[in-house]
């Protein structure tokens, strides 16, 4: 019989515990940036748009991230409960409906919108979807138009982008505890004998956390890697069941976990005593728990019966005896199955569409690439999804792993590698890569992150120069999009 339940969350969305999230817009004669920030009233859309016509326009979330065709390829508006279009503040909307904003001919116009519908984690996360502006004002489904009821006859779409991840959230944890938030240091300390456990246990694993159970979309599906040496609060990023198990009796949602990281040494850190190193071997079989982690300290806490009420509870871990700490793969998968990504790349020389599809290989990376100058150069996914500054606001590579610079192949690389693509004399790049390491769910996903084209050649961390190792030397950034959801 299961005695405790402990659900410890940080991925919704793809991502960890995502507090912002950010659009940048940018067409002849638009330019402008929005914010999306999460608060306890709901999130809060800020910005500025220059370039506007005066009068309202339609202001909505659309169902892909694609910017081709002129914002046509973003799709209908993002209504995963297959309502009927409406106001904001409507029972009845879809949840892309952020109604209109409204200039002055021209001039900047404000954007300070706090809804309540749309989110950066969880079934209505907007982040790897399009934000739109339109020509015309959104009737909110009340114009009696044939269109009112699905578009609230906006008219035509004059400027989109795709919302990016802001903040380096693989290294931040938002628990749940008593439905209500709380800071991780307050949950997993980073001192203390408890801390010494947890960090014991992954310091001797290594592999994968895969859910064996959950809609089809979810079956196998990897949510979380471990890697040997790393840190706890690196892993925050995908939700997980902490379950202390209490009898050697077995348990459906136990069986249901289908493969769980290896061990690779039972060996202690120095200074963690033997008896908290985690056990020779694992169990799963039908008649046995799946044990991992032998400690010495349990959760005082009130009893639950985890069968008909799995509770969030406190995570205050007391120095008195548990028997064993068990890792399970949490039943999410927000976006079900994503099978393919898109970026857009345009500047005013440059050109692009590359998609990034699911395979049983890896992720397939393809497209092509016009006005890149002669040459290799560098082709890295960074850790943002803000193309702001010139490609600067991107930050570094997507590096979650906390890894040096590499080549795609290599065992130590940044989830960001990607290496190089080379444009012939005639300024044109074939894109065709296959990448084990990306992905476009869990810990990995680059949903909502940011592709950079740099100007010079990738060293793959092979070369002399003192940014080898953490940029490949690749030089300036000549163009940028953010990875939406196509």
């Amino acid at each position: 019989m299961l005695k405790f339940i402990i659900y410890a969350t940080a991925l919704t969305c793809v991502y960890g515990a995502v507090q912002q999230a950010v659009v940048v817009l940018k067409t002849d004669t638009i330019d402008g940036r929005v914010t999306f920030t999460k608060t306890d009233d709901g999130v809060k859309v800020e910005g500025t748009i220059n370039g506007l016509p005066a009068g309202k326009h339609g202001f909505h979330i659309h169902e892909k991230g694609d910017l081709g065709d002129g914002c046509v390829a973003a799709g209908g508006h993002f209504n995963p409960t297959k309502k009927q279009h409406g106001a904001p503040q409507d029972d009845e909307r879809h949840v892309g409906d952020l109604g209109n904003i409204v200039s002055e001919d021209k001039k900047a116009t404000n954007v300070n919108i706090v809804d309540k519908l749309i989110s950066l984690g969880g079934d209505n996360c907007i982040i790897g979807r399009a934000l739109v502006i339109h020509a015309g004002e959104d009737d909110l489904g009340k114009g009696g138009k044939d269109d009112s009821k699905t578009t609230g006859h906006a008219g035509a779409r004059l400027a989109c982008g795709v919302v990016g991840i802001v903040d380096k959230n693989w290294s931040e944890m938002e628990v749940l505890t008593k439905g209500k938030k709380k800071d991780a240091s307050s949950i997993l300390p980073e001192g203390g004998r408890a801390a010494e456990a947890f960090q014991s246990f992954f310091s001797h694993t290594d592999g994968k956390i895969r859910d064996g159970y959950g809609e089809d979309g979810c079956r196998r599906k990897v949510l979380f890697r471990i890697t040997r040496g790393s840190r706890l609060r690196r892993y925050s990023f995908a939700p997980l069941y902490i379950i202390f198990y209490t009898t050697t009796r077995s348990s459906k949602s136990i069986r249901h976990l289908t493969e769980l990281p290896t061990l690779v040494e039972d060996n202690t850190l120095p200074g963690i005593p033997p008896w908290r190193s985690p056990v020779k071997a694992t169990t799963a079989t039908p008649d046995g728990p799946i044990v991992h982690f032998l400690a010495t300290y349990q959760t005082q806490v009130r009893s639950l019966n985890a069968s008909t009420h799995p509770a969030l509870i406190p995570f205050l871990l007391r120095e008195t005896m548990f028997k064993f700490l068990i890792f399970v793969a949490a039943l999410s998968c927000v976006y079900g199955a994503v099978d393919q990504g898109v970026v857009i790349l345009k500047t005013d020389t440059i050109d692009g569409r590359v998609t990034f599809t699911k395979t049983d290989d890896g992720i397939k990376v393809e497209g092509t690439i016009t006005g890149l100058p002669e040459g290799k150069h560098g082709f890295h996914i960074h850790e943002k999804g803000d193309v702001g500054e010139d490609c600067d606001a991107a930050g570094a590579h997507f590096n979650p792993t906390n890894t040096t610079h590499g080549a795609p192949e290599d065992d130590v690389r940044h989830v960001g590698d990607l290496g190089n693509i080379e444009a012939n004399v005639t300024k044109v790049a074939t894109v065709n890569i296959v990448d084990k390491v990306i992905a476009l769910d869990g810990e990995n996903s680059i949903i909502g992150r940011a592709l950079v084209l740099h100007d010079g050649e990738d060293d793959l961390g092979k070369g002399k120069e003192d940014d080898s190792k953490t940029t490949g030397h690749a030089g300036a950034r000549l163009a940028c999009g953010v990875i939406g959801i196509e």
